[in-house]
């Protein structure tokens, strides 16, 4: 699928047009004690583009100062990281239900009966994976004493960050959670800031999509002609930044789809799978770099991409 989004327009995902040039229509939103859909919608991209560009400050820190490089590697040089991308990730699912309260000030019915109306569950269920996607790392964050913890791979001229989702197995080792990150040739796995911040911002953009089909059909006239494009700057780049990330992947992520995401002075296509774009991992000799925090009783631990 590809998304182009252009300042003929807005840069914003198509979601927020949509509703811009509806924001006079008759909505169910006040009833409900609940921001105008535009409102709702605006602030939970906010919301996002504060946490990517948080992460990024710091990502980029790391890049630069290379921490992970020294012998033994800096003490806690992941954690700012890991908590500004558990962050992110909360701001991500709080978004799915921003968007689903939007869905619901279209109509006057109770959620029980909208979320049987056939274009929404249609939305829902194309949404679903994204959902899941996002669910499983923040449950098994909030109800399991799951953490984030940082890695990188590198060797002498290259690195990679990344991170992965603490859990603890039925023998008592903590490594990764399975249902997150599947193994990859025996090897435990985890996610490169590389691929993980362009696929989350392809999120945003591609459930936007299937909100704008759904406000476009229950409000299929538009009732203003203008969208507030000050933030488009911001955005642009927002969308460059992660754009311009090295595309260095993790062994497993270069058999992956790959989302690709461009942007120049006046536009962003977002593209994935991408079918243009070779994607080198790691490989020869590397090393590892990672962060577990004791709880002075697991002595067993799981590292991931180390087969020994």
């Amino acid at each position: 699928m590809r998304i182009t989004r252009s300042t003929n327009s807005s840069i914003q995902p198509r979601a927020y047009e949509t509703l811009a040039f509806r924001r006079d229509a008759n909505y169910f939103h006040q009833q409900r004690t609940l921001r105008h859909p535009l409102g709702i919608y605006g602030r939970s991209l906010n919301d996002i583009w504060e946490g990517f560009e948080s992460v990024l400050d710091e990502l980029e820190r790391i890049l630069v100062s290379k921490p992970f490089r020294e012998i033994p590697p800096v003490i806690g040089w992941d954690i700012e990281l890991t908590l500004r991308q558990e962050k992110l990730m909360r701001d991500l699912m709080r978004h799915f239900d921003d968007c689903r309260n939007l869905i619901l000030c279209l109509y006057e019915q109770d959620w029980k009966q909208v979320q049987k109306i056939p274009i929404v569950a249609n939305a829902l269920q194309l949404t679903q994976p994204y959902r899941d996607h996002i669910a499983t790392i923040e449950n098994h964050i909030k109800h399991c004493q799951g953490s984030l913890r940082g890695l990188a791979l590198f060797n002498d001229t290259i690195a990679i960050p990344g991170y992965f989702v603490e859990h603890v197995d039925t023998t008592g080792a903590i490594g990764t959670h399975p249902d997150v990150h599947p193994t990859y040739q025996g090897m435990h796995t985890a996610f490169s800031f590389f691929r993980d911040l362009r696929f989350n911002f392809w999120l945003v953009f591609a459930v936007s999509e299937i909100i704008a089909d759904v406000v476009w059909q229950v409000q299929p006239q538009p009732t203003n002609s203008e969208v507030d494009t000050t933030s488009d700057a911001l955005l642009l780049q927002l969308a460059t930044r992660i754009a311009s990330l090295p595309k260095w992947m993790f062994k497993d992520e270069a058999t992956k789809p790959f989302p690709e995401i461009r942007a120049d002075n006046s536009f962003v296509i977002l593209e994935y799978p991408s079918n243009n774009t070779e994607l080198p991992s790691l490989s020869g000799t590397y090393s590892v770099a990672l962060s577990f925090r004791g709880d002075g009783v697991s002595t067993i631990f799981q590292l991931p991409y180390y087969s020994g």
